[in-house]
């Protein structure tokens, strides 16, 4: 159980950090970036995915995914035991743009329902927010890595509890605004 556990950790933690830096990339000031994934475009006069979904967070997303298998490869000998990224097939840059792209549409697919919900950008659709990379993240990779139904389980049971963690702290410290 130990062995899974860390094998889980160590998959999640690069895009868990796509996630974060995604939302975190507001603070960077890219004017050129800052556009709307959806375009402003309305369905049932009804955004997309709204204001919070840009170029400028996928973009960054994906660059930090990138970075982060980049980091991750130069381990690679030290967590051979451990990894669930196969680095003789794909590359890191293959593994952090297919990650990081998963994150973001995962990310991007839940807002799309949430307009349609009439949930208003950066409000919670709870579990779904928690979830939303997640899902993303392993309906994109599962083919490219050696995810087992046991890990995609224990990632569906455990992520949504860290990510409720996560989250509280982000609000107590006064990066977020709802609790969770």
């Amino acid at each position: 159980m130990n062995k899974i556990l860390i094998e889980i950790f160590i998959f999640i933690l690069p895009f868990a950090f796509v996630n974060i830096f995604a939302s975190l990339s507001r603070l960077f000031k890219f004017k050129f970036l800052e556009y709307p994934l959806d375009f402003n475009i309305k369905l049932n006069n009804k955004r997309i995915f709204g204001n919070n979904k840009t170029f400028r967070g996928a973009f960054f997303g994906i660059v930090f995914g990138i970075i982060c298998m980049y980091i991750l490869f130069n381990f690679k000998t030290k967590l051979s035991d451990y990894l669930l990224f196969d680095f003789n097939l794909y590359s890191p840059l293959f593994y952090g743009i297919v990650g990081g792209l998963g994150v973001i549409l995962g990310d991007a697919i839940e807002s799309f329902f949430k307009r349609r919900l009439n949930i208003k950008p950066g409000k919670p659709l709870h579990f779904f927010d928690q979830t939303d990379w997640v899902i993303g993240l392993l309906v994109l990779t599962y083919s490219f890595t050696n995810l087992t139904i046991n890990h995609i389980i224990l990632i569906l049971i455990i992520i949504p509890i860290f990510h409720y963690l996560f989250n509280y702290f982000s609000y107590l410290i006064g990066l977020q605004k709802n609790k969770f």
